[in-house]
Formats: C-alpha cells, sequence, structure tokens
C-alpha cells in the first residue's frame, strides 16, 4: 500500500521533449502495465486520430508515469530555443546538424502548447530540458525524493534513481556509472546529437582504456586519463581545445534559473 506520506515525498520530473513525438508517432506509447497501447481491433494505434486524441494520450502517459513512480506531484519541462539555436551551439554550430532536415510531426505544436498550457511546464530559453531537470533534481534533493522521468540516455545516467519512460522502468545510477558513461561519451562522441568524440576512438577502445585501470577511480584521474587519449591523437593545444569543447556540449547544466519562475512555484 502506498503511503500519503511517500506521495507527497516524492516528485516526478519529466521531460516533455518526448512527449509530441510519442503521442503523434503512436510509437511506444503504453498502458498502466507499460504494454503497447492497442485499438479496439487488437492492433497498435493509427497515425490517424484526432489533436484531442492526442491530448488525451498526453494525459494517460502523465499518469502512468505517476503511478509507477508513486508521487502525485511532478514538474514538465521543454527545451527552448532562440529560433532552433541553443547554448550548446555557441559552443560548436555544427551540434545538432544532422538533425537539420527533420519533420516535425503534424501537431507537433499544439501538442506542445497544450502540455506548456495545462501542466504549467517550465524552461530556460536558450537551454534543453536536460539541464532544466538537472538544476531541478540539484535544487529539490533537499524537500524531495526527485526521479527524473525521460527516453533520453543523457538523463537516465545522471546519478539517482531514475525512470525510463520508453521501457517503462526504473534504472539506478551510481556515481561511478554516471562518470563512466559521461567520459565514455567525451571519448567515444555521440553521433545522435553530431558530437565527435577522438578520432578513430571508438567503444572498444573505451572498453580496453576502462579495463586498464581500476574500477573505482574518481573523476580526478578519469579526466587525467580521457586527456592523455585527447593529446595523444591531437598534441596538446588541439587535444585541450576539442576536448573543451565536447566537455561543454556534453555537461549537463545543474545551475540554471528558470525563465518562468512563477509557474514553477505554482506547482510546488
Amino acid at each position: 500500500m502506498i503511503e500519503i506520506e511517500d506521495l507527497n515525498k516524492k516528485i516526478c520530473l519529466i521531460d516533455g521533449d518526448y512527449f509530441p513525438f510519442v503521442v503523434l508517432h503512436c510509437k511506444k506509447l503504453v498502458d498502466i502495465d507499460g504494454n503497447p497501447m492497442l485499438d479496439d481491433d487488437g492492433n497498435n494505434l493509427k497515425e490517424t486520430k484526432s489533436l484531442q486524441d492526442s491530448f488525451n494520450e498526453v494525459d494517460q502517459l502523465l499518469y502512468n508515469i505517476l503511478f509507477h513512480c508513486q508521487s502525485n506531484k511532478f514538474i514538465i519541462a521543454f527545451s527552448k530555443s532562440f529560433d532552433g539555436l541553443t547554448y550548446r551551439h555557441s559552443v560548436d554550430s555544427e551540434y545538432k546538424a544532422n538533425r537539420k532536415d527533420r519533420v516535425l510531426p503534424e501537431g507537433y505544436t499544439e501538442v506542445k502548447n497544450y502540455i506548456i498550457d495545462k501542466y504549467k511546464a517550465v524552461y530556460r530559453m536558450g537551454y534543453e530540458a536536460d539541464d532544466v531537470l538537472a538544476t531541478l533534481k540539484k535544487n529539490l534533493k533537499d524537500i524531495y525524493e526527485p526521479i527524473i522521468c525521460s527516453h533520453d540516455g543523457d538523463l537516465l545516467y545522471l546519478e539517482g534513481r531514475n525512470f525510463n519512460i520508453k521501457k517503462f522502468e526504473f534504472i539506478e545510477v551510481n556515481q561511478t556509472q554516471a562518470l563512466h558513461k559521461f567520459y565514455k561519451d567525451l571519448c567515444v562522441g555521440q553521433p545522435g546529437d553530431n558530437i565527435k568524440g577522438i578520432k578513430g576512438f571508438g567503444k572498444e577502445s573505451w572498453e580496453k582504456l576502462i579495463n586498464s585501470y581500476y574500477d573505482e577511480f574518481n573523476q580526478k584521474e578519469l579526466i587525467i586519463f580521457v586527456f592523455d587519449e585527447y593529446v595523444n591523437k591531437y598534441g596538446i593545444e588541439e587535444g585541450l581545445i576539442n576536448m573543451l569543447k565536447n566537455y561543454k556540449l556534453l555537461k549537463i547544466l545543474d545551475n540554471l534559473a528558470m525563465d518562468n519562475a512563477e509557474e514553477l512555484i505554482q506547482k510546488l
């Protein structure tokens, strides 16, 4: 049985960027048990549905997340950009350039606005939902038990207890696992975001690097090992420039102020 005290203590920090895509594409839309939602004939839901159907599915998806996380408190965060540009584009103009021709699904703006208006979603102009959620987690951890709810691997590998809203399962991440994920991306890169790592350095190279050292090394030692790899490939000056650029691209910020702070206060 869920205690009311537990419900009030937990707070779901939800990645809103995922919602419009999942309800409009009918991909990975799941019921309260995490099973694919079907139509009356037992088939996967078709893409031919009204906006109101999509709104209803947003509500249902949110309810399912809260049910599984055993929480009655939540904050939804969205990315907000200046004509598609964020802080990370100032670091590298080619950030996410591989997505420039992506076509948003029909109804995307309407569904996003529905979520923002109804649930008082929060944001910081020029930053991504990842940064907003990491900031909220840091600021709320002394008051609540924050649970990051996302499909994004970067957020799901932040230290703590997180909920995968695509697979409907929890993931527990310790400090070592979080550090390994970050520095692996720093070496290998993230092709999905067009972030280049060390040229010629792949997953096998990372495993070889990790296996060469004691598993529980700290952040200071990790950064030295990674820097050595950059220097070996590019030399000291170019290696430092490339590593710092990728570090800024990959680092999720946790010190933002919300542009719509009054709505955040209402949520709490």
